[in-house]
């Protein structure tokens, strides 16, 4: 009698480990940002700076340094192209778990490998709903690192000014995917108070 019930016992539990294991395979995956900010005004800043010898070795990249504020608002983002001044990208993105994919489930960015992430719609301007082009965020789980992947083309402003003009800027293919490191707050905060979410 002790044995079959001991038995029961031990079936039940294993029953329920699966149970556990099942629902937890069908949760999505986490935000792995959203935790990392308490308010609408919390950002967290990321930056990749290329050496000379960097770019000597990659003569198709024209992008020196990209800095990255991650925010509840939106993601703005300065890229730093040889002989350039700065352009400005204001995106608005939303964690999916099926990100960077269309209605057929074909990605959209090649490079992206990766079920979830974040997909960002870039802003022509905060009062339009115009699209001005697409990118994919993939955050590390612990949050100090991300890679962005930036579509061919997409829409910049040409200064902080809040009125300069804004256009398509196309991009090779070596200037669409960065590695980027966490880094101090300040470094984006230019961007953060200039440039103005959707």
């Amino acid at each position: 009698m002790t044995v079959r019930h001991g038995c029961r016992r031990m079936i039940a539990g294993v029953a329920m480990l699966l149970a556990l294991a099942a629902i937890a395979q069908a949760e999505p995956a986490a935000d792995p940002l959203g935790r990392l900010l308490t308010s609408k005004s919390d950002s967290l800043c990321y930056r990749r700076d290329y050496d000379a010898a960097h770019l000597a070795s990659h003569p198709g990249q024209l992008t020196e340094r990209i800095v990255l504020s991650f925010r509840q608002d939106a993601v703005r983002i300065e890229l730093r192209q040889k002989s350039r001044k700065p352009r400005y990208i204001v995106a608005s993105c939303a964690w999916a778990e099926h990100a960077g994919r269309d209605v057929q489930g074909k990605r959209l960015i090649a490079a992206f490998r990766n079920d979830s992430g974040f997909d960002c719609i870039v802003m022509v301007s905060p009062s339009s709903a115009e699209e001005g082009g697409y990118a994919l965020l993939d955050p590390a789980p612990d949050g100090r690192m991300l890679k962005l992947f930036i579509d061919e083309a997409a829409t910049v402003r040409d200064s902080l000014d809040k009125n300069a003009p804004t256009f398509m800027l196309n991009l090779g293919r070596e200037d669409r995917v960065f590695q980027l490191t966490r880094t101090s707050g300040g470094v984006c905060k230019p961007m953060e108070d200039a440039l103005e979410g959707p």
